[in-house]
């Protein structure tokens, strides 16, 4: 709907405005992840459940997790949403 504006012109804003909304959505999967999972981390013979956020910055969490196979994620999800973004849906 917001490529209303850009139809019959450039499809270059709405590639660069899907990019940036499935990489923000990606992100974001990300964010809900770090709020909700719990580790278990056992102290002899007590176990507790950590959420990293509890524990770590956003950005540290991302820095410890992240590894080629997701930034290959995030490339096919910005990839196929600037394409997904340009098409014209009749109209």
């Amino acid at each position: 709907m917001f490529g209303y504006s850009t139809r019959d012109k450039s499809k270059l804003p709405r590639a660069l405005i899907s990019a940036v909304l499935g990489f923000t959505s990606i992100l974001f999967g990300y964010y809900i992840v770090y709020q909700t999972i719990e580790i278990p981390v056992e102290y002899y013979w007590i176990t507790l459940h950590v959420k990293p956020s509890e524990v770590m910055s956003f950005s540290a969490f991302m820095s410890a997790i992240v590894d080629v196979k997701d930034l290959l994620f995030f490339a096919i999800g910005i990839i196929e949403s600037s394409v997904l973004g340009t098409r014209d849906y009749g109209g």
